[in-house]
């Protein structure tokens, strides 16, 4: 469910003249200005290619949920798309309705090849009418009405957002949502090959989901960086559970434009003092003490691979109700 990227790395060069008059610095020059020309408009077409090369693929529904996952004390929550590849071990379970409450049963052993995991826009986005909106709109939970709404938010600002899917009742633990009417999940392909992403799909046209014409003149570079600094903005929000400054979102987008993958992102928030800051105040919280060295390796690399903020408290507080049960017993 991941994509990679490319750090790019200058070559060395040597042996060539320095001044600018020199034949040769002059055609090299007429080369790159040439080449940067070529990769700039390849560039600007990326999005709009990007939401026609990919297909989608129909699958059945009931192998897969949309959970609500609980981060800053429960007060916001993210979305997680959990799915079952194959029927070894269940990947999670549910009790209870409006909202039914779901145990994600995954992170109790090695679920590579059983279940499939989404846990931000490398694992899901959405889809309109046969096109990915990964640039015009991002999955986000808000609390709504007394219920969490999974919701499109635009990146331009002024446009509408629209649900996708409710939790039809107040936040309980893990909640899960249910879709509206037209959506549903499918699974992204290329050339007929499955691919580990899935869509939030919708087939109805984008105009007929908000109430006004789309207006097809939006600002290109205004809506990249919007898409990028929501990326950021999800990261951050996923591993250390707070919203990210200005300027750190600016950063990372700009990293993120220049082609470093989400994973380096990823990895380099993870790696940042908030997010020590972060699982410390979980051990705090949790176990009353501060995590050791060893601890923090393993759940930073948990994180890495995918864990968030919320499912390392999770894995916490299951640790402490095991402790509590084999007190109690006399184990």
């Amino acid at each position: 469910m991941e994509f990679s990227g490319v750090i790019y790395q200058p070559h060395h060069t040597s042996h060539f003249p320095t001044s600018g008059n020199h034949p040769i610095m002059k055609l090299l020059t007429h080369t790159i200005l040439a080449t940067l020309s070529v990769t700039l408009s390849s560039l600007a077409l990326k999005p709009a290619v990007a939401s026609t090369i990919f297909d989608q693929k129909e699958v059945r529904q009931s192998d897969f949920v949309l959970m609500a996952t609980p981060y800053q004390g429960g007060d916001l929550h993210r979305l997680t798309v959990i799915g079952q590849l194959s029927g070894k071990r269940p990947c999670w379970n549910q009790q209870g309705q409006q909202p039914a409450v779901i145990t994600p049963l995954l992170l109790n052993f090695n679920f590579n090849g059983i279940c499939m995991r989404g846990v931000d826009s490398n694992g899901y986005s959405i889809r309109i009418d046969g096109q990915d909106q990964y640039v015009k709109y991002s999955p986000e939970i808000i609390s709504e009405n007394n219920e969490l709404q999974l919701i499109a938010k635009p990146s331009r600002a002024g446009r509408p957002s629209i649900i996708i899917a409710r939790s039809h009742g107040p936040a309980e633990s893990f909640s899960q949502l249910k879709f509206e009417p037209g959506w549903r999940i499918t699974q992204r392909t290329y050339k007929g090959r499955k691919l580990g992403h899935l869509y939030l799909t919708n087939d109805n046209s984008l105009a007929s989901l908000v109430p006004f014409e789309v207006d097809n003149r939006d600002n290109r570079s205004n809506q990249f960086d919007n898409a990028y600094n929501n990326q950021v903005e999800a990261i951050y929000r996923e591993v250390v559970g707070t919203t990210v400054d200005a300027d750190t979102s600016k950063s990372y987008a700009h990293l993120l434009s220049s082609g470093v993958s989400l994973n380096l992102v990823r990895a380099d928030i993870i790696n940042r003092d908030e997010t020590t800051q972060a699982l410390n105040q979980l051990y705090q919280r949790i176990l009353g003490k501060s995590g050791s060295p060893a601890m923090l390796r393993s759940h930073r690399q948990r994180m890495k691979d995918g864990w968030s903020l919320a499912e390392v408290e999770w894995h916490l507080m299951k640790g402490e109700r095991l402790s509590e049960a084999q007190q109690v017993s006399g184990l």
